[in-house]
């Protein structure tokens, strides 16, 4: 079953942490009932991803991390990451496989019409000239 909507709601937040950040993250999805929240920096190590669960009841998660456990000798502590969290009402979600740790994608069908959603994460690197 498809979900059907005259008004769709999508946000997104540079959580800067999104365990320290959880209650925000929550209150958000509590007042403005998002159907699609993207949310970058998650710093959240891929054994930790099962945390975005635990935000809200009424929303699933799709995530990649940027980080691996490893990762933490070098920084101190998990870097980037990229979530999308949907509505449970939202149907017919789809993960979209990609090889990149700055992205995760989704595509769901609303009024027959097929979107896809990219949440993307780009710091800027100063080691890169153009």
């Amino acid at each position: 079953m498809e979900t059907t909507s005259s008004s769709f709601i999508f946000g997104s937040l540079n959580c800067d942490g999104v365990r320290r950040n959880a209650n925000y993250v929550t209150d958000l999805c509590d007042s403005l009932k998002p159907h699609i929240l993207c949310l970058q920096e998650t710093w959240l190590y891929e054994c930790n991803d099962h945390f975005l669960g635990t935000i809200h009841d009424d929303y699933a998660y799709y995530c990649i991390s940027a980080a691996t456990p490893d990762d933490r000798y070098i920084t101190g502590h998990a870097y980037g990451g990229v979530a999308i969290l949907t509505r449970t009402d939202v149907r017919n979600t789809r993960f979209v496989k990609t090889d990149s740790k700055r992205l995760c994608a989704l595509t769901f069908v609303v009024n027959n019409v097929s979107i896809l959603v990219v949440n993307v994460y780009m710091p800027v690197d100063p080691q890169i000239t153009f």
